[in-house]
């Protein structure tokens, strides 16, 4: 996933510049969510061609389990992680309102 557009709050607390960055999917959540959207032949696709690497102890590195995460997912119709991307962060994503899809899965060369 590669992030496009940042808007930062004016407070205190800052914030890492995402723009440009590329993110692992299986360890945020707005990446689950692109990976919920793909159906079990481009998951299985992914999941050969992509490495899910352990940022901590909690980050999701099995196929198995994050298959299983990515059915909460869908049924929960939210992503919620804690410590998976980095310990001490905890993010939730939800799909868009009006069912569009606020991003694409693209593979680089």
């Amino acid at each position: 996933m590669e992030i496009l557009l940042q808007m930062d709050p004016e407070r205190h607390i800052g914030v890492t510049r995402w723009v440009g960055a590329g993110v692992a999917l299986h360890a945020s959540a707005a990446g689950k969510l692109i990976l919920v959207e793909l159906d079990d032949d481009e998951l299985d696709e992914w999941l050969r061609a992509e490495r899910l690497f352990a940022f901590t102890e909690r980050t999701i590195v099995v196929p198995k389990a994050l298959r299983a995460e990515l059915a909460r997912v869908r049924r929960r119709q939210r992503a919620e992680l804690a410590d998976e991307l980095e310990d001490g962060l905890a993010s939730i994503s939800v799909p868009r309102p009006d069912g569009r899809r606020g991003a694409r899965l693209r593979r680089r060369a």
